[in-house]
């Protein structure tokens, strides 16, 4: 009798895990669908992370997604491990990243194999290697304090970026000195 019973309970929690059912977080926001298209001269550009910060804090949540072979990033609301579609109806900074392939990347287990010197001569040696490559995204557009990019949620559903509408480099500061000393 207790095989039984224990073989009820098991399939009663299987058809609750299977059905969707999850516990949202109290302070949760309610979303609706949005997506973000990444374009550099007019054609897609994928495996671009793409991260909304709200204007207005509030929430513990976070709004991410990456982009697909078409330039697009349907939106997802995380906390914890809860997770739906969509975003809160809000007015939000929209920063992006793409890390560049290096040649002779190796797996996490390869790493390991390496050794403590041998993993951080690694980690230099790519790091390196990505710095000599060209940039992908605009440094101003992944630096959430100076990105001007700003998707309202409140008024559209969908965002475009064309990567080519903003500088690769942001504007150098000029040192300004007098005698020598720097101002």
């Amino acid at each position: 009798m207790n095989i039984l019973h224990f073989f009820n309970r098991f399939i009663i929690v299987l058809i609750i895990g299977l059905s969707g059912c999850s516990y949202a977080p109290p302070d949760f926001p309610k979303t609706k669908p949005c997506s973000v298209t990444v374009l550099r001269d007019s054609k897609p550009v994928a495996d671009v992370f793409v991260t909304l910060t709200p204007i207005e804090t509030g929430g513990m949540w976070t709004v991410s997604g990456k982009t697909d072979v078409n330039g697009v990033a349907v939106l997802r609301t995380f906390q914890g491990t809860y997770v739906v579609q969509g975003a809160p109806e809000r007015t939000f900074k929209v920063t992006l990243e793409k890390q560049s392939v290096v040649e002779g990347e190796k797996s996490p287990k390869e790493i390991e194999k390496l050794g403590m010197t041998g993993i951080q001569k690694y980690h230099e040696d790519i790091e390196q290697k990505r710095a000599a490559l060209p940039k992908i995204i605009p440094e101003i557009l992944n630096q959430n304090s100076h990105t001007p990019l700003l998707f309202d949620l409140t008024k559209e559903q969908t965002f475009q970026v064309e990567l080519n509408d903003y500088p690769m480099d942001p504007p150098q500061k000029k040192v300004l000195s007098i005698g020598g000393q720097k101002l």
